[in-house]
């Protein structure tokens, strides 16, 4: 349980570091290249560091008992509610892969899809 609490503070810690310079490094960079990209990516790193923070704070460890599952929080916030909290945290990532996927795809297939879906 060592390697666990001390992997989990090393991975924030390096999670925080990579998404803040991440972050900076959009809001710094005023190349057209990025265009409205550069707000999914701001997103991307924005959700990592809330779900990080999150993950840090409630620490959840899944443990089995028989047939039974259940996800206990081991860190500086635990009970129910903040294993409700982390779920929902975690499935915030969900909502913005697909958002992602669909600005992708409008990119790559422009705006051909959008015709193709309102023609039928």
């Amino acid at each position: 349980q060592t390697f666990y609490i001390v992997f989990h503070h090393v991975a924030i810690v390096l999670s925080l570091i990579v998404n803040i310079t991440l972050i900076t490094l959009i809001l710094t960079c005023r190349t057209k290249e990025f265009g409205t990209y550069r707000y999914l990516l701001l997103t991307f790193a924005s959700v990592d560091i809330y779900y990080g923070i999150v993950h840090f704070l409630v620490m959840p460890i899944p443990e089995a008992w028989a047939n039974a599952f259940y996800m206990g929080a081991h860190g500086h916030i635990t009970g129910k509610v903040a294993v409700c909290w982390f779920a929902g945290a975690h499935s915030h990532s969900f909502v913005v892969l697909v958002f992602h996927f669909l600005y992708r795809q409008l990119a790559v297939k422009g705006y051909c899809v959008l015709y193709y879906l309102y023609d039928a």
